[in-house]
């Protein structure tokens, strides 16, 4: 049961910040085929109320958009970034968790949880699509350290799902791709105590923080940067 006390503990940030995070999340819901987003309510610099989903947010155009479906029609408004007075956010625990910066605890839905077997599956599934673009890549290991935990489980699917998007956008640059297939032949995803990214011979390994939870994953853009730095 959520608090003031709890509550406290998110930070001041800035209505387009807000936005930032909710669009770089609708970008891996996308590539994901699923939809998560909270409804959003932008106050404008002449106090007109705007409600709905981020859909789509352009740092560099000043502007974003934010859709409703209602009876099975959409409904879409443009703004500009540059006209955003506030944001109202009604968030899930996800969303608590992510404004929070990690402050504010995440718990796992039991079905978004996959157990031992149906992750194995899972990842090995991914291996196989990822092999299909990257023909000299051997092997993709998961590894958690606390194997029966719920939220290492969920941020290991997290993980497979993120390198996932990675690995597709370094095989759309065919130099990007011929430097990563020189460089790497295994990947080993790690779910530990700590959080870093280093090469060991011809091996990528990429390790987040349990505790961090969800907000510990880094968004895919500074992903590739640091994959980069390591070929």
């Amino acid at each position: 049961m959520m608090d003031y006390n709890e509550l406290m503990k998110l930070p001041a940030l800035r209505p387009n910040e807000v936005l930032d995070m909710l669009f770089e999340f609708s970008k891996h819901e996308n590539e994901e085929g699923t939809f998560n987003m909270p409804e959003v309510t932008i106050i404008t610099t002449y106090g007109i109320t705007v409600s709905g989903h981020m859909l789509s947010f352009d740092k560099k155009e000043d502007c974003f958009v934010l859709g409703i479906i209602g009876e099975g029609k959409p409904s879409i408004r443009y703004l500009y970034l540059s006209s955003v007075q506030g944001v109202e956010v009604n968030p899930t625990e996800y969303w608590l968790h992510m404004l929070s910066k990690g402050n504010l605890p995440f718990t796992a839905k039991d079905e978004d949880v996959l157990n031992g077997l149906q992750l194995r599956a899972y990842l090995k599934e991914k291996t196989e699509n990822i092999q299909s673009l990257f023909t000299t890549l051997e092997l993709i290991e998961l590894k958690l350290v606390n194997k029966e935990d719920r939220g290492s489980k969920y941020l290991g699917k997290a993980l497979i799902d993120s390198l996932v998007i990675v690995l597709r956008k370094i095989s759309e640059d065919t130099l990007a791709k011929e430097a990563f297939e020189d460089a790497f032949r295994k990947i080993e995803l790690r779910v530990e105590d700590v959080k870093e990214f280093k090469k060991e011979g011809n091996t990528l390994i990429l390790s987040i923080a349990e505790k961090e939870g969800p907000y510990g994953l880094l968004k895919v853009n500074v992903l590739i940067q640091e994959i980069e730095k390591l070929i």
